[in-house]
């Protein structure tokens, strides 16, 4: 008895019709290649970790040189009104003290 359906097309007929375009085929890079590849990948990365190095730098040379002014501030108001600067210290130290329950805000006679 022979069938009414349609047979299959061979396996190697099928892609005859439907051929897709392929891309070439990658070529090789040499070793030349390859290592100038290398060389610019680590340009570029030792570029980037210079520029960070650079900001980092810049924002730490800002923070000493405002610390150092603020020191040499504070040296020459010493140095101008000793007493004044001293009893402004006293008096941070014994409002500290009072804030951290170290001493009695009602004993006079210790501050």
């Amino acid at each position: 008895m022979e069938s009414s359906a349609p047979t299959s097309p061979p396996v190697g007929d099928i892609n005859i019709g439907m051929a897709s375009p392929q891309l070439p085929p990658a070529k090789r890079k040499t070793i030349r290649a390859q290592d100038e590849e290398r060389h610019q990948q680590k340009d570029v990365i030792a570029d980037t970790t210079l520029t960070i190095i650079e900001i980092n730098v810049d924002k730490t040379m800002a923070r000493t040189n405002i610390s150092v002014s603020l020191q040499h501030c504070w040296l020459e108001a010493q140095d101008r009104h000793p007493r004044a600067v001293a009893s402004s210290l006293e008096d941070e130290h014994s409002s500290s003290m009072v804030l951290r329950g170290n001493a009695d805000p009602l004993d006079v006679e210790q501050f």
